[in-house]
């Protein structure tokens, strides 16, 4: 009985320790931020020396010497559409960096202090970069501007339903026009019968006429 109720404890108890390992650290995130770092095409070295503490050098500004990781820090994104996402920030130092640096070379060093900002993705229990981010949330952004799937076949309907109106309403059109043209050349077609047979009558008259004519004239000549 005893160890029936330890395996119901032990079964009830396994959702809380894996929700409380897929949670972020700041082990985690430090982590994370390492493999970033390393990846980055910018990173020339990324030795650790100590907890926190790495030899680092990066082409993007003059800068061979100690890097050091002063705080780590997660937090909520509070609720909304950054609900399924956590913040990762570094306070991270460059030991001895020359104070000009920073405003001399001020957008690569801004390019570099935006890689110590992560976000954990609760959905895939991952750190992302903030490209990655960016392209999550534009992602999430498409998607919702997206018509829904039940809108998006009404829409189709209503476009099909408008198209075959306008065949029908152009068949009719055409249709109606084909009859009158038809007609047109009906009636052309019965004034050209009726022009020849007036053609036909008059020449008729004329023959009739001519023949009425010579009788006369013969009969002039006759009598002459």
């Amino acid at each position: 009985m005893k160890r029936i109720a330890l395996a119901l404890l032990l079964f009830l108890a396994f959702p809380m320790v894996v929700s409380a390992a897929d949670s972020p650290t700041e082990d985690s995130l430090i982590t994370a931020w390492e493999a970033l770092q390393k990846s980055s095409a910018n990173t020339v070295t990324l030795e650790k020396i100590a907890d926190r503490r790495y030899k680092y050098k990066t082409n993007l500004f003059p800068f061979d010497g100690e890097l050091k990781i002063n705080d780590a820090t997660v937090e909520s994104m509070g609720s909304g559409p950054y609900n399924d996402f956590t913040l990762g920030l570094l306070d991270v130092e460059l030991i001895d960096l020359p104070k000009d640096v920073p405003q001399k070379y001020s957008r690569k060093y801004s390019m570099w202090q935006r890689n110590n900002t992560l976000y954990y993705e609760k959905k895939t229990g991952k750190w992302l970069s903030p490209q990655e981010f960016q392209n999550v949330i534009s992602k999430m952004n498409m998607d919702k501007s997206k018509p829904s799937g039940l809108f998006s076949d009404y829409m189709i309907l209503v476009v099909l339903l408008l198209a075959l109106g306008y065949v029908i309403y152009f068949l009719q059109k055409n249709k109606q026009a084909v009859k009158t043209s038809l007609q047109r050349q009906t009636d052309a077609i019965a004034q050209v019968d009726k022009s020849i047979k007036l053609s036909e009558r008059s020449i008729q008259v004329g023959e009739e006429t001519n023949k009425i004519l010579k009788e006369i004239l013969y009969s002039l000549k006759s009598k002459g």
